[in-house]
């Protein structure tokens, strides 16, 4: 669902209202770029809130952090900043005030407030980030702190699934080769790839869900393996291409397995699959999670118990090459 609304300066801004997992949420812009690719990402048509908003999130381009009107300084200058913990990220830094259950955050041409207890994120923009790179650092990454508190989480992945019923999702560290090995696995069981990076995992009902994101696959650019598919459009970085396309599928299944891939150090052609207890499963789900200082750390150990609990979990390791082959058995199960 999508609306017009006027700020207190007459200015336009463009809402989306959406759900993310359990958490209903408005996402307030007035920059075009990000409303038009973000309503993308987000697929927003396909779900339509039935309460309240939990979580708004405003994004206003600025010319002058320093302004008089500006949320943002207004509460940085009312907060106790010396108390402050300073995490350093790679686009940007974050000063978590625990007291307060806020986080401020300043990039290179940006900045923001996270009001954790409010459930209010503000961003002020005076640089250009592309809509991709946007998404996640403006939306996803938030959502990431506060989601936990409404049994949601966000995930680095990828996600393919069947039938629309349910799906596989595969994590792993960045460089590993989720994008490739789901994209191969896919290919070759004639499965639906529904997301190549980001993804939410939400419990309702004693039932894992997860919900893609469409931020787009990526291929190193040069790569000559490279498969040109059909795709609504593309974006490039120095580093990738990313093409973007819609599966025609259900967009919110059960979260039937994970499979945890991790590249061996020791010499060996073979690619091995063995089954995660529930425990293993549970280490790895947390070995995978993000380290920023937030409120919910129990919320989130319990949310990753409960999902160890209720999903399979498998351990796939690899030299070099992951052979698909081995996947063969968790296809049938998936079938059944």
């Amino acid at each position: 669902m999508v609306r017009l609304r006027l700020d207190q300066k007459g200015k336009f801004m463009k809402e989306i209202l959406v759900r993310i997992g359990n958490l209903n949420t408005k996402i307030d812009t007035d920059i075009d770029d990000y409303f038009s690719y973000f309503k993308y990402f987000l697929q927003n048509e396909f779900f339509q809130l039935q309460r309240d908003v939990e979580l708004i999130i405003e994004i206003k381009s600025s010319l002058n952090f320093a302004k008089k009107d500006s949320i943002i300084m207004q509460q940085y200058k009312n907060s106790h900043i010396a108390l402050a913990k300073k995490i350093s990220l790679e686009s940007s830094d974050y000063l978590y005030l625990e007291d307060e259950n806020k986080y401020f955050i300043n990039g290179d041409g940006f900045i923001g407030m996270i009001d954790i207890s409010q459930c209010q994120v503000f961003w002020e923009i005076n640089s250009v980030i592309d809509p991709r790179s946007a998404f996640h650092l403006l939306v996803l990454d938030p959502i990431s702190l506060i989601a936990p508190k409404f049994s949601t989480m966000i995930y680095h992945g990828a996600l393919i699934n069947q039938n629309s019923k349910s799906s596989i999702a595969f994590l792993g560290m960045s460089g590993v080769g989720k994008s490739t090995v789901s994209r191969l696995v896919s290919e070759k069981y004639g499965k639906a790839k529904v997301s190549d990076d980001t993804f939410a995992i939400f419990v309702k009902e004693d039932k894992v869900f997860v919900q893609p994101f469409f931020t787009g696959e990526g291929y190193l650019k040069g790569l000559k393996n490279f498969k040109s598919h059909d795709y609504d459009f593309i974006l490039e970085n120095e580093k990738k291409i990313y093409q973007f396309r819609i599966p025609n599928v259900n967009l919110d299944t059960t979260l039937d397995s994970i499979l945890v891939l991790e590249k061996m150090d020791k010499d060996s052609s073979s690619t091995n699959l063995s089954l995660l207890t529930s425990t293993q499963l549970l280490m790895q789900l947390l070995k995978h999670q993000a380290s920023i200082s937030n409120p919910f750390v129990l919320k989130r150990l319990n949310m990753n118990k409960e999902i160890s609990s209720l999903c399979n979990g498998y351990l796939v390791t690899y030299k070099e090459i992951c052979d698909i082959e081995c996947f063969v058995n968790i296809m049938i199960h998936f079938d059944e």
